[in-house]
């Protein structure tokens, strides 16, 4: 059944929508009824969590508009914010075909009437049991009959369709040949896939799932499926997640059949902001309005259908402050933020906007290093470093207490190497 996106984010919001999927993972529905009034779909169920019972009544038309619902629980306003029992109802019937209506399902009915009712229907079967075996083995032979005589699909191919809900990304395929098919069930069509199984998914469309009747770019989706469907959402959806964003975006960038759009570019529209007081400084995230992923290598940035990565460089410098920021705020001793403007913030300011305080204060001095070669009247070389700040006055300062931009640390470290610190004259020699 079709229920538009749009209706889910106009009356769930995000802990309700999780709510609902954690119910029907765990399946909590106990009975549930579905018949069709016209155009309208007349829904009645129930979830069952530790005993506790919730029914909902919920109206959907055809058009997949969400028309009236209800439920008895204290987290539901009557058609205007649904709950999770009746998300978790609504996720159920969106897996049902037209040919399941009438729909009726009890999990749980009474257990000593299912009981008799059962011994009396096992004498019944049993008669029949091998007529049926008999029955079901002709179907067998004459469907695979049947398959086996349809023209096989050549040149199969994957489309891929990305679904954005409540700050969370999820895949789902249709299987194309001159027509498209939603695959329902990703699990069966890796199943399919193992066993070159035969199936017709419409009059249009018949395939053995061999490898070779698939092109390159649905191959690489089969992979991803494989490798990934573990993190599924649905049995037709795929989670895009912080353990897959690298791989899908390798994967589908070049796709031009899936509905969003690639791009690459280092967007900016990271703000953190930066309040400092007497002994602390405090950095906070402020998240765009889109959704970011952080991945293993690469930042992704999905909105209006375009996903975004990040270049290495711009991924490297944000990553670790990012993956803090996300859940909390950042609080820094003023005694470390020499070394903290200078690792931290001199990495990030070309990838972020700051607001708050003005960030020149807290980005390291703009020191020069003046390098004077001298040979004294020993044949002795001397070298004299003179450190100067941005207005080109001497830094009088011991020279080991500065924090030096890292520009510098590279000149300081080769100097070492080769020239030894004279405390008495205060003068560098060659050694």
């Amino acid at each position: 059944m079709y229920i538009k996106d749009d209706e889910i984010n106009k009356y769930f919001n995000e802990p309700n929508w999780k709510v609902a999927h954690n119910l029907f993972q765990h399946n909590t529905i106990s009975n549930m009824s579905v018949i069709k009034d016209g155009q309208i779909y007349q829904i009645v169920g129930s979830t069952n969590v530790n005993g506790k019972i919730d029914t909902a009544t919920i109206q959907v038309d055809t058009g997949g508009h969400i028309l009236e619902f209800n439920c008895d629980c204290n987290h539901c306003k009557p058609n205007e914010l649904a709950c999770g029992h009746i998300g978790a109802i609504l996720l159920k019937f969106y897996g049902l075909e037209a040919s399941d209506l009438p729909y009726s399902f009890n999990q749980k009915g009474n257990y000593a009437d299912q009981l008799q009712a059962l011994q009396a229907k096992k004498e019944a079967a049993h008669l029949k049991e091998q007529a049926n075996l008999t029955f079901s083995l002709i179907e067998q032979y004459k469907n695979q009959h049947r398959l086996h005589q349809l023209q096989l699909n050549q040149h199969i191919h994957l489309i891929p369709q990305v679904k954005s809900t409540f700050n969370r990304l999820s895949l789902s395929y249709k299987i194309a040949s001159d027509r498209s098919y939603t695959i329902k069930n990703l699990n069966t069509f890796i199943q399919n896939i193992k066993a070159n199984e035969i199936v017709e998914y419409g009059n249009a469309l018949v395939t053995d799932h061999n490898s070779k009747a698939f092109d390159s770019s649905s191959l690489k989706q089969i992979r991803f499926i494989k490798e990934y469907f573990h993190l599924k959402d649905d049995d037709r959806s795929i989670r895009i997640t912080s353990d897959n964003i690298d791989d899908f975006f390798l994967t589908h960038y070049d796709n031009l059949d899936i509905n969003i759009n690639f791009t690459t570019i280092d967007l900016q529209n990271f703000i953190l902001e930066i309040q400092k007081d007497e002994d602390y400084t405090t950095i906070k995230y402020k998240e765009p309005d889109g959704i970011t992923i952080i991945g293993h290598q690469y930042i992704y940035y999905f909105d209006h259908y375009t996903l975004n990565r990040y270049s290495k460089e711009c991924s490297d410098a944000l990553r670790p402050l990012l993956t803090h920021l996300e859940n909390n705020s950042l609080t820094i001793p003023n005694n470390e933020l020499p070394h903290f403007s200078k690792y931290i913030i001199d990495s990030v300011v070309p990838y972020v906007e700051f607001t708050g305080d003005d960030i020149d204060e807290y980005l390291p001095m703009d020191i020069s290093l003046l390098i004077y070669v001298d040979l004294n009247n020993n044949n002795e070389l001397s070298v004299t470093l003179d450190y100067r700040d941005d207005q080109g006055n001497t830094i009088l300062e011991n020279p080991k207490d500065l924090v030096l931009p890292l520009k510098l640390d590279g000149v300081i470290q080769t100097l070492q190497k080769y020239l030894e610190y004279d405390e008495l004259t205060q003068h560098v020699f060659n050694h």
